[in-house]
């Protein structure tokens, strides 16, 4: 693959990045294959070295969206991130996706829990209606909707650890990208 052919690929595998930024990732494999070509090594080898434009393309958009969670660390940049990366192999899969999917599942049926804990009262009274058992159970009710806002305020919490915990993962998958480049 000459150097045109491996650049114009490249070019169209990161057609979502902004222009600019795309000219200056392109201009930085140009640079590659210009130190390459000096060392003497031909068109093909530095392809070759560089890896398949798709592929350096995913780990580029991957290394970015990673970037994006970091500064803005939302759970829906977490999970564009996650599954950026998952499009970089079956292990990805099992480093991103599992963690990811645990977390969001635990944090579910924590709300849900919460939730339900707290809307006792509510649906013991659509139940039983104003009855002396609704009275005697007042003070249970009271511990169940307390355990519910227990719940809930670990769910909010644990939605931030999700979050620290994800990017670390992430920022740890990028780093092993950058040295398998280097």
């Amino acid at each position: 693959m000459t150097k045109a052919q491996y650049l114009a690929e490249l070019e169209m595998r990161l057609g979502a990045l902004g222009k600019e930024e795309r000219e200056e990732l392109l201009a930085d494999y140009e640079a590659h294959f210009e130190y390459g070509r000096a060392a003497g090594k031909t068109d093909e080898e530095i392809a070759r070295r560089l890896g398949p434009p798709q592929l350096v393309a995913r780990e580029i958009l991957y290394q970015l969206s990673v970037d994006r969670a970091r500064s803005q660390p939302t759970l829906r940049r977490i999970a564009g991130a996650v599954f950026a990366g998952i499009g970089l192999g079956v292990i990805q899969v099992l480093a991103l996706l599992v963690p990811f999917l645990c977390g969001l599942l635990v944090l579910a049926g924590l709300f849900a829990a919460s939730v339900y804990l707290m809307a006792s009262p509510v649906l013991l009274l659509i139940q039983d209606g104003w009855t002396a058992k609704f009275f005697r159970m007042l003070p249970l009710l009271a511990g169940l909707v307390g355990i519910g806002l227990i719940l809930w305020v670990a769910a909010v919490k644990g939605t931030s650890l999700l979050r620290k915990w994800m990017l670390r993962i992430l920022q740890t998958n990028v780093e092993s990208i950058r040295r398998k480049l280097t």
